[in-house]
């Protein structure tokens, strides 16, 4: 439910293809891509979750009559947004803290609205280092087709159980993670998690239960405890996920390396292990801590989690639909006057041409063995061809572009 692929750049490691192989070893039945701010792998995801056999390899690349358990595999899409408090348009005043939040697609609509969405917070005026929105803007674009989860630490959320989140996220024990806690954090939770369902509805909404690096992170801890404990007073389920941005426990290594390129680092392997020794601050610590970031196995997570917390993720997997994302290229449509259509349209442009340019066919015709009928037959077969392929509109389009040029 909570999956990066190589598109969440300089952070996630996994191809699609390789999240869609994992899936057939663990006889996964679906799994949610949910990069930071970006649908770029969505197209890819799709088409790699479908016709996977349960060895592994892809239908084109396993003969069917050595191995015929093939399957398909749910591709839910989804984006994990880059939220920021007050106006996103506003850079004057540097504020680059963001927290964030998953958003997965359910049917078509909701798809089309999480476009629309992402496509607002990678526009100049939002993008501001990252592509981002607030919770009102991305409220704009939710029309109930949506499910959320309420992220894991680092999201709004977490962000209130405590006192300082920072201190809490670094703290090396649970007590210490403790002593951070609000003392006022039920109200406050409770305010933004009934914000959160007040835009996404009651059922569409998660607590986003993340205990798979539990024993590096104390204060993941505290915060699912907290999670738990709102999930029965203000009657919201939970929901067990992953943070998988790489595929195995051993692909942890080239991940950190990708990480020594990310902005907020940009420095060596090296380097980052000399500051672990020194016990100094690190930017993304956790990655570099843990080979916790990989997609788990059932049994990876049976015993951190609650079969509530479990079931859910197949409940939110079955309340997303199948659809498809992927159609031909469509050329936008040429404006004309009701009832003339582009092919008609195309016909009389041609018309006017055969009629401008006849002088010369007439001329080439009495010079050559060619006839009037071979260019009437030419132009209508072309025609038909351009018919055929729906391209009128197309050539109306470039015409149009032609005669204003000249």
């Amino acid at each position: 439910m909570h999956v990066h692929s190589h598109n969440s750049l300089l952070d996630g490691l996994s191809k699609p293809t390789h999240i869609s192989k994992r899936c057939a070893s663990l006889d996964l039945g679906g799994c949610a891509l949910t990069d930071h701010g970006t649908l770029s792998g969505a197209v890819t995801f799709v088409e790699a979750m479908k016709g996977r056999c349960k060895c592994g390899k892809l239908k084109d690349d396993h003969p069917t009559k050595e191995c015929d358990n093939f399957q398909s595999f749910k591709p839910i899409l989804g984006c994990e947004f880059y939220i920021c408090d007050g106006d996103p348009t506003d850079k004057e005043n540097r504020v680059r803290q963001n927290t964030h939040l998953v958003v997965l697609a359910k049917n078509l609509r909701g798809w089309e609205d999480l476009v629309a969405a992402t496509s607002q917070a990678n526009h100049p005026d939002y993008f501001y280092y990252v592509p981002r929105l607030n919770l009102e803007t991305l409220s704009k674009f939710c029309s109930g087709n949506w499910t959320a989860f309420s992220g894991h630490m680092g999201s709004h959320l977490a962000n209130l159980v405590f006192k300082d989140h920072k201190d809490a996220y670094s703290a090396n024990t649970y007590e210490e993670a403790k002593s951070l806690v609000h003392p006022d954090w039920v109200s406050r939770v409770s305010e933004q998690a009934k914000q959160f369902v007040e835009i996404f509805g009651k059922e569409n909404f998660y607590l986003e239960i993340q205990l798979i690096d539990k024993d590096n992170l104390p204060a993941s801890i505290i915060v699912s405890e907290a999670l738990r404990y709102l999930s029965k007073k203000l009657h919201i389920p939970c929901i067990a996920t992953p943070d998988a941005h790489y595929v195995y426990p051993e692909d942890a290594e080239d991940q950190r390396i990708l990480l020594c390129n990310h902005p907020s680092i940009d420095t060596t392997l090296n380097e980052i292990r000399r500051k672990m020794v020194r016990g100094d601050d690190i930017s993304l610590g956790s990655f570099f801590k843990s080979r916790q970031y990989y997609i788990p196995s059932y049994d990876d997570m049976k015993d951190i989690h609650t079969p509530e917390e479990l079931s859910n993720t197949v409940k939110v997997a079955d309340e997303c639909e199948i659809y498809d994302i992927t159609h031909k290229p469509m050329p936008p449509r040429f404006p004309l006057p009701k009832g003339i259509t582009a092919s008609e349209k195309l016909r009389e442009r041609c018309r006017e041409g055969w009629v401008k340019r006849w002088p010369l066919i007439k001329k080439v015709i009495e010079k050559t063995n060619h006839t009037k009928q071979e260019y009437v037959d030419r132009l209508e077969m072309e025609l038909g061809v351009l018919e055929g392929a729906e391209l009128a509109d197309y050539f109306l389009i470039v015409d149009d572009i032609i005669r204003f040029a000249r």
